[in-house]
């Protein structure tokens, strides 16, 4: 969807306070005025919990205000605003995120954040005509979405609350009625974005993708560093036999497969395996033959994989079933990797190809494994951390689990996973994939497979991945 103004903070510097001047260019749409008070600060920073450069807005030690505001022009009967926010903890006192404002003295409407973590959302008068139901979560993101009609007796507001922030389904949907006192568009000045009130002392929150749209809700952010948060696919989207491509690999609640290498060995859709589901990936390798999938990340310093894996018979000899990669810039070079052994044990690699863990016991045979691994650039390419853990389908207690902080994982970033059989070796025995998924800027693992979202009843079309290119 286009947006009319968009800025992610990507040009920024971490540290450096955000200025009309800095903010343009690579960021998006340079912001119309900035506003401090007290001790209250705006700066770059870098994201917690993802990767790239946010807006931070700390109230300072005097509870101080601090916002970004665009002016609009009143050409069109609604608006629909977007933005990303990571709560760090909860206020003692309600803040406000995002206000639209008619002149200086008076506002339009408002939405924030109560001390519970509840969303409120208030009209012109300061009543408040909407409470979610559910929580943001303390150093989290979520993603708010509004629409908005603007009118002084008839205006309506409604507010999409999505928990996990990249996805396409929202969790909570609130909708004012439509005697909603938003005041006519002919007046409306500016949107402020950040702590605009004066919240608790020493307050903070990140702030980033904000956007504003005449002509539909804007839907997830490409931030310019990453893609989606969460990456799924569970096999299920194509039609049982036939071959996987990149094309008939996703649908609105599977990830597109953003590349399938090496079609000697081509592997298919198939119902006589799967982990969770009707369906999995069902590999035939060929001897001296790699066939893996790729997914494309857009540059993050942390990353987890998981897949689960139905070996029916070992390789002849050492086979790579899973790894991270650098970049692909006319080029890659591997990162952490998974390898299955003749003798059915388990190894992770690093990118200098030293053997970092070996398991002590076999892999088990005809039943399906789930693998997780856990990866992070070190400041230096000694100081790269590197977990790793196996189980039985969706056990929660690992059968065997491995950790170090010294991997030689270079200095680069994680620009893509690979799954399947990563390698040229003699492995010829057929295998199953299910339940493949990544989480981009991951603290940890991502865990056992959970059912994915249902689709609202207004939701109509295919989600494609969100990969390349620029979007708002």
């Amino acid at each position: 969807m286009t947006a009319i103004l968009s800025n992610n903070a990507r040009g920024g510097v971490a540290g450096q306070s955000v200025t009309q001047y800095n903010s343009g260019e690579v960021s998006g749409d340079s912001w119309r005025y900035m506003f401090l008070s007290a001790t209250a600060t705006i700066t770059y920073a870098q994201a917690p919990a993802r990767s790239g450069i946010v807006h931070k807005f700390s109230s300072g030690s005097t509870a101080g205000q601090a916002y970004l505001t665009w002016g609009i022009l009143p050409d069109a009967p609604e608006y629909y605003i977007r933005f990303y926010v990571y709560p760090d903890g909860l206020p003692s006192v309600s803040v406000r995120f995002c206000e639209l404002w008619v002149d200086e003295s008076t506002f339009g409407f408002t939405l924030g954040m109560r001390a519970s973590g509840q969303l409120a959302l208030k009209d012109s008068q300061g009543a408040t005509v909407g409470d979610s139901t559910i929580r943001l979560r303390p150093s989290q993101w979520a993603r708010i979405e509004l629409k908005i009609v603007a009118s002084p007796t008839n205006g309506q507001v409604e507010t999409r609350i999505y928990t996990e922030a990249d996805s396409p389904y929202y969790a909570e949907r609130m909708v004012s009625a439509a005697t909603f006192n938003t005041l006519p568009l002919a007046n409306s000045t500016n949107f402020r974005f950040g702590l605009p009130t004066l919240p608790s002392t020493n307050y903070t929150a990140y702030l980033n993708c904000m956007s504003i749209s005449d002509t539909d809700w804007l839907g997830p952010a490409d931030w310019g560093v990453d893609g989606p948060l969460v990456i799924r696919n569970d096999a299920e989207t194509g039609t049982p036999g036939a071959t996987v491509a990149a094309n008939n690999s996703g649908d609105a609640q599977n990830r597109f497969i953003d590349g399938v290498a090496n079609a000697v060995g081509a592997s298919t859709y198939s119902t006589a395996q799967a982990a969770h589901g009707s369906q999995s990936f069902y590999f035939q390798p060929v001897d001296g033959d790699a066939h893996f999938y790729v997914y494309r990340l857009l540059g993050t310093n942390r990353a987890a994989a998981r897949m689960y894996l139905y070996l029916t018979a070992l390789p002849a000899v050492g086979a790579e079933v899973m790894q991270f990669t650098t970049p692909d810039l006319g080029g890659f070079a591997a990162l952490s990797r998974v390898i299955i052994s003749s003798t059915a044990q388990i190894s992770l690699w690093d990118s200098a190809g030293t053997v970092l863990w070996t398991s002590a016991a076999p892999m088990p045979l005809n039943t399906w494994i789930r693998f997780e691994m856990f990866a992070q650039i070190g400041v230096t390419a000694g100081t790269g951390e590197v977990r790793f853990a196996y189980y039985n389908h969706d056990s929660p207690t690992p059968i065997q689990s491995f950790s170090t902080s010294t991997a030689n994982l270079g200095t680069l970033t994680i620009g893509g996973a690979r799954f399947g059989k990563v390698n040229n070796n003699s492995w010829t025995a057929p295998f199953y994939l299910d339940g493949l998924s990544i989480q981009q800027a991951a603290s940890g693992f991502i865990g056992p497979w959970t059912t994915p979202p249902t689709p609202p009843a207004s939701f109509a079309g295919i989600v494609p991945h969100l990969g390349w290119g620029r979007q708002v």
